[in-house]
């Protein structure tokens, strides 16, 4: 029973760091950015990644070894409207980190990246989006949670 508190606790943990991130680097970005701040957006960009990893490993520890088993899941609408939030979010993700990927060579030589108006516009888009599909995959794990959306 312990171990399974530990692991939604983690669950959640890990779901929250996630939005906190995305908000986090959608208030740091803008389109002219020092080289420090482009760093630390690019930081954050990775820890994320961690945080999906860990929260999508996690994920299938719980549906599948735990608590209320695969049966309860697969019939549930809200974890397959979660589940295809969240992945969309994820897709929406990779947009901003192929763009700080290529930021790569220009902060290595110790400069700022030059970002146009239309970059800056996408990047805060995606954010926004993100945080958004986020944040409805988490009230859709609350309806879950209490039994709703149960598919007969």
């Amino acid at each position: 029973m312990e171990s399974s508190a530990i692991v939604a606790f983690l669950h959640h943990l890990l779901a929250f760091s996630m939005f906190g991130l995305v908000l986090t680097n959608h208030l740091l970005f803008k389109r002219e950015m020092t080289l420090a701040e482009a760093r630390k957006v690019k930081r954050l960009d990775k820890i994320y990644w961690f945080s999906v990893i860990g929260l999508v490993a996690i994920g299938v520890l719980r549906v599948g070894w735990m608590e209320k088993g695969t049966q309860f899941y697969m019939k549930n609408s809200y974890f397959h409207a979660k589940v295809g939030l969240f992945m969309l979010a994820i897709i929406i993700s990779f947009i901003p980190t192929l763009k700080f990927t290529k930021w790569e060579p220009t902060l290595k030589e110790g400069k700022a990246p030059e970002i146009s108006a239309a970059q800056s516009k996408l990047i805060l888009m995606c954010f926004r989006a993100e945080m958004l599909l986020l944040v409805v995959a988490m009230y859709c794990a609350a309806c879950m949670a209490r039994g709703l959306g149960v598919i007969q």
